[in-house]
């Protein structure tokens, strides 16, 4: 039996036991039965032919677009083929074998190839958050704001930053005047100091407010935007008082638990001493409204949060000028552990909002609704003046450990913000691929509308994460 020279020795024990082949045949018809046979040589619907005179091979295939090999076996990576880029406009190409090239596009493109260009300033009035305006596919951010879309909250701080983050410098012609005017006030002021200091020694207790704490001044204590708490003091009965109401306040500002320890037990003795309330002490706001836990909250200073809740006179519930209470600070601010927010969620469980508490501190009031243990707590509480609730800011920040934590407590995959978006818009719009995944598991919702009405899956396009719902599995409607 002559058979012709073919490259892939591995077929003909199969062809010939599967399907002899008569001896004298042409060439040709060698390849028809090649072709032919129950084997079908040729890959991912290839075509089978004739071999060119001069190759070796019998037969040879013909590979639909997006394949090749010699049996057009394996996907065409176009990602390392020719001098071009295959996505435009920046675009990443990622070659999987089982599915073939694609592009994961910048923000603001589309297509198979990052060759549309979306206007995202025109569709979506939410494009930019908190304020901001949009031009030219980005967001110009309000002070206090940064991020993409301006979602992200700027902690507080003493200096005045523009958009990018830097220090705004003083015109150079002010320095003149000022240099001129306060070398000698601040020389006459040094001079005075030294002289108090030379004739006066206060002890601790003899200082408005807690001067000194193992050894730390609290007069000269960090605290951003702390202001004079003296108008609530007089609301309190302590106008004629040595002690300032935003002592603790003050302390918990020197990120020193030691100090915070002690301001604690001299305030509570102060007030057992003077019969004065010790709550607004451990409550007492600065001018954003952020009160001692929160600041502890955004220092991550675990064993302050825990040394404030142990008072048991702390208000959890107080919120920031945001509407935010520290458990929605903790989980916007993406803590390095979950500590924090099980102390806070233990802590809220074993307190719950008082429907008889005067003057709340949140927008509304709130009336209880007694449910089983496990979802007692009110969730209405949790959401901030756009609506989110800590889920939305888990899924905004990738965080799948709090995403369980918030879970096990009850809190809502499909809870929506004020723009009626669910935690998954958030996790698509960050492109947080496990997190989607994590959501639909627990059951999160993908065929919906948002206020603008956009689906999940339009966001993920524009955002160029096409693939992330189907990287999430989703076969199941819902």
């Amino acid at each position: 039996m002559m058979w012709m020279h073919l490259s892939i020795y591995a077929l003909l024990p199969v062809l010939l036991l599967c399907s002899p082949v008569p001896s004298g045949l042409t060439r040709e018809e060698l390849a028809f039965a090649l072709c032919n046979n129950q084997t079908r040589p040729c890959s991912n619907h290839g075509i089978c032919v004739t071999a060119r005179p001069e190759s070796l091979d019998a037969f040879e295939c013909r590979c639909e677009e997006g394949f090749e090999g010699l049996r057009c076996e394996r996907r065409v990576n176009y990602c390392t083929q020719g001098d071009t880029e295959f996505c435009f406009n920046d675009g990443k190409c990622i070659h999987d074998q089982d599915k073939g090239t694609a592009c994961r596009c910048l923000e603001g493109f589309g297509g198979d190839r990052c060759d549309r260009e979306f206007d995202l300033c025109a569709p979506d009035e939410n494009y930019c958050q908190n304020g901001g305006s949009c031009a030219l596919n980005k967001c110009s951010c309000l002070e206090g704001f940064k991020g993409s879309h301006c979602e992200v909250v700027m902690p507080a701080s003493a200096n005045s930053t523009n958009f990018e983050g830097n220090v705004q410098s003083q015109s150079s012609s002010w320095w003149g005047i000022l240099v001129s005017g306060c070398v000698f006030v601040l020389i006459i002021t040094f001079l005075v100091a030294m002289i108090i200091t030379g004739r006066k020694r206060y002890s601790t207790r003899d200082q408005p407010g807690l001067i000194r704490l193992f050894g730390t001044d609290l007069k000269t204590a960090t605290c951003p935007a702390v202001h004079d708490t003296s108008k609530e003091g007089s609301d309190q009965g302590l106008s004629n008082s040595n002690l300032g109401l935003d002592t603790i306040l003050k302390a918990v500002c020197t990120n020193k638990t030691k100090v915070v320890k002690e301001a604690l037990v001299f305030t509570r003795n102060w007030c057992k001493t003077n019969h004065q309330e010790f709550a607004p002490f451990v409550n007492a706001i600065d001018s954003s409204g952020l009160t001692p836990l929160i600041r502890a909250v955004l220092f991550n200073n675990i064993a302050v949060v825990h040394e404030l809740l142990a008072t048991e006179e702390c208000d959890v519930y107080a919120t920031n000028n945001r509407g935010q209470n520290a458990l929605m600070v903790a989980a916007q601010a993406n803590l390095s552990t979950n500590h924090i927010v099980r102390m806070l969620l233990t802590y809220m469980l074993q307190h719950p909002l008082n429907a008889e508490q005067k003057s709340p501190r949140n927008k509304a009031d709130y009336t209880r609704i007694e449910v089983s243990c496990r979802t007692s707590l009110d969730f209405r509480v949790c959401t901030d003046v756009f609506g989110r609730s800590p889920m939305h800011y888990a899924a905004m920040n990738g965080n799948q450990s709090l995403i369980g934590e918030l879970v096990i407590q009850g809190f809502n995959v499909n809870a929506r913000c004020n723009f009626d978006e669910t935690p998954i818009y958030y996790a698509i719009r960050e492109g947080h691929y496990a997190v989607v995944k994590m959501l639909i598991d627990l059951g999160a919702k993908h065929k919906m509308s948002n206020a603008s009405g956009f689906t999940p899956q339009q966001i993920a396009e524009r955002y160029g994460c096409p693939d992330i719902l189907e990287a999430a599995d989703v076969h199941a409607t819902n």
